[in-house]
This record gives structure tokens, sequence and C-alpha cells, in this order.
């Protein structure tokens, strides 16, 4: 069930994070439209998801960034976790948003994972890790081959999870065990590389 405020929709919790909130878009504002995107497969199973997702983006779009962070900030205080983009991508203004909420929100740890490449040279709080979304280069290489990619991809543009020497590797542990995110919370942490199968 998600907590929706002035057509503001936060997600409590999901099967896969666990009691983390979220706020994800619709998928029609990714930079690209992947055949194998899980989130393009929940809209279409779950109309009031998709419906709550581009409410989401409408919300974003048309208030002012002042009031969209303290609505934000009302609903979730007390959490320890926050996750951004279940579903969806980042636009300029709600990047900035997010990189406010963290520096004001401090206690909470913030994640979310990106196609935009260029986000990663965009400081942020420490409290916020950017991890780079890219299946299309694990689709086309071995899986060494994945690794130095996607490392040389996160350090040229300041993604958190790589490593200049070698970067550490782990497959996503819901996938793997059943593990939720708030019981793993290594992408929260920024200290992996982490490889998702698709779903």
């Amino acid at each position: 069930m998600h907590v929706t405020t002035c057509r503001l929709s936060i997600s409590p919790d999901n099967t896969k994070l666990g009691r983390i909130p979220s706020i994800s878009f619709s998928t029609s504002g990714c930079p690209l439209q992947c055949d194998y995107c899980y989130a393009r497969n929940i809209e279409r199973r779950y109309p009031t998801v998709a419906r709550a997702w581009a409410g989401n983006a409408w919300y974003f779009r048309e208030h002012p960034e002042a009031e969209i962070v303290e609505t934000i900030q009302h609903e979730i205080a007390g959490a320890r976790l926050f996750r951004w983009l279940v579903g969806g991508e980042f636009s300029d203004k709600s990047f900035e948003i997010a990189r406010w909420l963290a520096a004001e929100m401090p206690a909470i740890q913030f994640m979310s994972y990106t196609k935009r490449a260029e986000l990663g040279k965009i400081p942020r709080p420490p409290n916020f890790v950017l991890l780079l979304s890219w299946y299309d280069i694990l689709e086309a290489t071995t899986i060494n081959a994945f690794v130095r990619a996607i490392d040389d991809l996160a350090r040229d543009y300041g993604f958190d999870g790589s490593s200049i020497i070698t970067p550490k590797l782990t497959t996503c542990k819901h996938q793997l065990v059943g593990m939720t995110c708030a019981e793993c919370q290594t992408c929260f942490r920024g200290e992996s590389l982490i490889i998702r199968l698709h779903h």
C-alpha cells in the first residue's frame, strides 16, 4: 500500500526492499526503454502502481522544490534508509531534490540506481549513495570484461561502489536467497558492484 499525499505516492515497503520507504517515477521518463525492464513489467501488471508512479512524475514537475522536500521530510521522518527509483529515472529537478533531501536529513541513508551516468559527477552528501545501473554492458561482455567496464565508468563518473584497484563484485542477495534490501544493505553502503539477474 502506498502513502499518497496530494498525489505524491511514497511506498512504505515492498517484498524486495522490506521496510524501506521509496519513491518511484513512471518508466516513460527513462533514457532507455529496455525490453527486460522489471519496472515496466510492474507497471503492466499493477495499474495502481503505474498510476502512482505517473502521479509522482507529475507532482515533481508541477510543485516547487521546497514544497516537495518538506512533504517528503514529513512522510519519512524516523526512517533509517530510503530508496529512490524502484522504477523510473531522475529528472534534473528530482535529482536536485534528492540531493537537497539527503543534506537536510543526514540520519537517513539514501540510495538510488541510475542509468544517467552524468549524475555521478554532481557532488552529493555522503549519506546519498548513487550506483550505476547498466545491464547492457553485462549483456555484451564476459563477466570479467563487465567488471572492468563498469568499474571504469563508475570511477570516471564519480559513482559509489567502485574500487580503483579491484572492484568488489557481489550478486543481489534478494535474487540469490530472498534476503530483503533492509536485511542486506550492501547497496546502501556503496561498497560493491552489484550484479542483478534480469527479472
